[in-house]
């Protein structure tokens, strides 16, 4: 398998097909990258941050973890910001280009062997924390 793009994170439409998505806050790791991306895209311009850190291969031994924030302006952060986490560590903070519609999770792994292509689930797992209901987002 070659020319894999990966993807992680939160999206308004869910259901359709994740290259389909205009409005998205997700970790994206490209062939071509060297390191995963963390994006925001509100149907319009891609804010775009190299995390600085290199993905790794997927083992028992050696996981990465990656956790997305996503505040409203009422927050203590003051405007509405994604923070973006890698194995504990904040690697982006966007405050531009977020969506402001309802979003849910997505993840995926897609390439093509040759002229075929193939989807191919990532390894990925979600795991959702519920904030207070007087936090506005």
């Amino acid at each position: 398998v070659n020319n894999i793009t990966s993807y992680g994170g939160f999206v308004n439409s869910p259901s359709t097909d994740v290259t389909a998505q205009t409005s998205y806050v997700w970790f994206k790791r490209d062939s071509s990258d060297t390191n995963w991306l963390a994006e925001s895209s509100n149907g319009g311009p891609v804010t775009s941050t190299d995390t600085g850190v290199t993905p790794t291969a997927a083992s028992t031994t050696s996981i990465q973890r990656f956790r997305i924030e996503i505040h409203g302006s009422t927050t203590s952060y003051g405007a509405h910001t994604a923070r973006f986490f890698i194995n504990e560590s904040l690697v982006a903070t966007h405050t531009t280009n977020l969506p402001i519609s309802a979003l849910g999770p997505a993840w995926a792994s897609l390439g093509s062997v040759g002229a075929s292509a193939d989807t191919y689930l990532g390894p990925w797992s979600f795991r959702f924390n519920r904030y207070p209901t007087n936090v506005n987002l």
